[in-house]
């Protein structure tokens, strides 16, 4: 964010989540699920640069920060990062699955107002993208209605969330 207002850069921030990851967990186990994270991670970790930060973020979900990378450079890495997925197979114990992932992108500007707000963004992104069909990409932006949409519909969840959780606290049950 420094880089970009003070110097005018572009960066390029990606949310990535593995379409099978639910499936190979649910079906051969938690360790395959393990094991085809750090296939995809050592899979994924030569595409990058070295300026590039990749990342596991949690579950089947990785973030991507495309350092000094226009938005139309970033399209072609992350269908780069699909297509090297839909290449391969995983197998564990005589099951084969076949890998997709979707991916949101956002660019990250001298407009962008928080690292928050950007990953919120990228969130939102992704999830469109799996909504669409997933293994594809979605760009978060401001005017495009479906992003929008779906960044309040995650925000009312998160809300929906939060005043359970505090009514849970305070010790009041439902009907």
């Amino acid at each position: 964010l420094i880089s970009a207002k003070q110097r005018d850069a572009t960066h390029t921030l990606c949310y990535l989540d593995l379409d099978q990851f639910k499936i190979v967990n649910d079906t051969v186990g938690h360790m395959a699920g393990d094991e085809l994270l750090k296939q995809v991670a050592h899979l994924l970790s030569g595409i990058f640069r070295q300026r590039d930060t990749f990342a596991r973020l949690g579950g089947d979900e990785f973030g991507l920060l495309l350092e000094n990378c226009p938005l139309d450079q970033a399209v072609v890495i992350a269908n780069d990062v699909i297509s090297r997925l839909r290449e391969k197979l995983f197998t564990w114990e005589g099951k084969s699955f076949q890998i997709n992932v979707s991916i949101g992108m956002v660019p990250i500007s001298a407009l962008t107002q928080s690292s928050a707000q950007a990953l919120s963004q990228a969130d939102v992104a992704c999830y469109t993208a799996k909504d669409l069909g997933r293994g594809r990409i979605h760009i978060y932006h401001l005017e495009d209605s479906e992003s929008t949409q779906r960044h309040g519909e995650l925000f009312q969840a998160a809300r929906l969330r939060d005043a359970v959780a505090r009514a849970s606290r305070a010790g009041v049950s439902g009907p």
